[in-house]
């Protein structure tokens, strides 16, 4: 989509009206679309950024959808959890399968 200029676009003397305007419009339309060009490339910058932070939303939204899945499976085993119940039934488990009494 970029337009270049050529050499023979350049402007001399003994050209005629009709060729001066002519290549004055090519350069209009070279300057024109190359300004094009620049605007786009923000653009697509600016999208492939919004594209990306979209990614990391949906991204975080599965993450903590399958933790809360994880947590209601394991919450009937472990109960809620808390560090002093999770800890003391831990303890529990391994005096029990140490043979050691809790005092």
């Amino acid at each position: 989509m970029h337009y270049r200029l050529q050499s023979s676009n350049h402007l001399a003397v003994s050209d005629s009206p009709e060729k001066v305007a002519i290549k004055m419009v090519h350069m209009f339309v070279a300057v024109t679309l190359d300004q094009l060009l620049k605007q786009e490339n923000i653009v697509l910058e600016f999208w492939t950024t919004r594209k990306r932070r979209i990614d990391q939303c949906q991204q975080y939204v599965v993450l903590e959808t399958s933790a809360k899945q994880v947590l209601s499976h394991t919450r009937p085993f472990y109960g809620p959890f808390s560090g002093t119940t999770r800890v003391s039934r831990c303890q529990k488990r391994t005096y029990g399968l140490y043979g050691v009494r809790e005092d």
